[in-house]
């Protein structure tokens, strides 16, 4: 450093100065020169760094059997070391990456999403990206080997001055007895843990042939057709309304379908005749998609599990948590959900009726009676309702207090929906069905119909409410249908 500054001295030194500007102009450019200098210097021991700290890697990752390659992002163009263990078949330099690794075909089908990924990670900046993927390999002499080996490849990118990445060094390391292993693992625990369980029929599927190979630990002629075999079976044990759900699940297109998006387990849960009384009781169906590395077939593992007991429970307490604890109808929220949804699956192309009751003067019962006996009273107006709104389009909630709601879908005309009203009033008038030891009860009705006076639940409910209130004020103990004039 000091011969330089002192060359600097000698030149700048037999320069003729003639005034104090031009001596200050020079050691001005004195200063720059050392200052540009110093940078220089600074840049240079930062990339020597680098390319040594880069040159051991390489030499770390040759010994230990990894492949090393630099790409560069911008220009989306590999260059591979001419060492190690490159990529045979390539090339030094490989460009359109990743576009050619899949066009090529050197992808297996499920792993490109996410080795697509994995570049697309590298273009938005991001350090480091990587990934577990399966490749096809070449021997020594270049040529192809049928199947797939996996290989782990980690990038981490290197950036300019600006903070720009701009190239990434990539690593891969054959993973394929590691994977392996960890399958068999895998595979090993799952059918202990399956074996232990209360497993009611286990069966064990080529999927790459559809054909099935055992049944309950029974070694069958690898001939029997999954598919064929499957829709008698479903046929002969399954609940009717199941049977196209379950044959969805372990169709051989369908288990062939979910291992190549990834889906390498599946559930369903259906209902099976018992084989003696001919009950129904509830079971799990369990699925374990695996490949086996050395014939590429795709194999499944399936077992049925007694889950009834469980099932029950857990639809039981469902059903409590969607119903009403006092009447048993469906309580505000999920009475709004069902009619909701049904008002949009049917897409406004069938009619539908929404009923809004309230009991007329239940405030005085409470005051007189108790609040037992106005309990009482709207468990048994709740069965009324329930009584003449049966149909399985039907639905019958509690809004809260003494309000109701009706809903009568399916091919209900408005006629109709009159009609049931005029008997709900029919039969409170009547007394008809209601203990003899509570008050009268009567109630008001409003009524709107999709899709004439709306389109979505909260929109006919405020109709509905108003066409109520125009009951009320009417004298009560009637019905009345939304009109136009009732929002004026």
């Amino acid at each position: 450093m000091k011969k330089y500054v002192d060359w600097a001295y000698e030149f700048i030194t037999a320069i003729p100065v003639t005034d104090d500007f031009a001596f200050i102009g020079l050691l001005a450019i004195l200063g720059a020169f050392v200052l540009g200098y110093i940078g220089w210097r600074k840049r240079r021991n930062v990339e020597s760094a680098l390319e040594f700290s880069e040159l051991r890697f390489r030499i770390a990752a040759q010994q230990g059997q990894l492949a090393v390659w630099d790409y560069d992002i911008e220009k989306k163009q590999i260059t591979q070391s001419l060492e190690g263990h490159e990529l045979k078949g390539l090339g030094k330099v490989i460009d359109n990456m990743p576009w050619k690794f899949i066009e090529a075909g050197y992808l297996h089908p499920s792993s490109e999403p996410s080795y697509y990924a994995m570049y697309q990670r590298l273009f938005d900046g991001e350090k480091t990206a990587g990934g577990v993927f399966r490749f096809k390999c070449r021997d020594e002499n270049n040529e192809i080997i049928p199947g797939y080996n996996w290989f782990k490849i980690t990038y981490t990118t290197i950036t300019h001055g600006q903070g720009k990445a701009v190239r990434a060094i990539g690593v891969s390391e054959d993973v394929t007895a590691e994977k392996d292993a960890e399958m068999e693992v895998l595979n090993s625990k799952k059918y202990q843990a399956v074996t232990l369980a209360r497993v009611l029929a286990r069966y064990e599927v080529d999927v790459t042939e559809g054909k099935l190979l055992s049944l309950d630990l029974k070694d069958l002629e690898p001939l029997a057709f999954w598919n064929d075999k499957l829709k008698m079976h479903i046929k002969k044990m399954v609940y009717p309304e199941h049977q196209d759900r379950l044959y969805e699940v372990l169709c051989q297109e369908s288990l062939q379908q979910n291992y190549e998006d990834g889906n390498f387990e599946l559930q369903s849960e259906v209902l099976i005749k018992t084989p003696k009384a001919g009950e129904y009781y509830w079971v799990t169906c369990n699925v374990y998609l695996i490949n086996e590395s050395k014939t590429e077939h795709i194999y499944a593992s399936i077992y049925f599990k007694n889950t009834d007991q469980q099932k029950r429970r857990e639809l039981f307490l469902k059903k409590n948590a969607e119903r009403d604890p006092l009447t048993g109808v469906y309580n505000r929220k999920v009475m709004q959900n069902l009619v909701g949804d049904t008002l949009h699956y049917e897409g406004m192309k069938t009619n539908g009726h929404l009923m809004v009751l309230d009991i007329d003067d239940f405030k005085q019962v409470n005051d007189r009676f108790g609040h037992s006996t106005g309990d009482a009273v709207l468990i048994e107006f709740s069965r009324c309702l329930m009584q003449f709104a049966a149909r399985q389009t039907d639905m019958v909630g509690r809004l809260g207090g003494d309000e109701f709601l009706v809903f009568l879908g399916g091919s209900t005309t408005l006629d109709g929906a009159t009609l049931v009203a005029n008997k709900i009033l029919q039969a409170l008038a009547q007394q008809n069905g209601i203990r003899p030891d509570l008050p009268p009860i009567y109630c008001s009705i409003g009524i709107a119909s999709a899709p004439e006076h709306a389109s979505d639940f909260m929109e006919l409910y405020r109709k509905a409410d108003l066409a109520l209130y125009q009951a009320k004020a009417e004298g009560k103990r009637r019905y009345c249908v939304y009109r136009e004039d009732f929002d004026k």
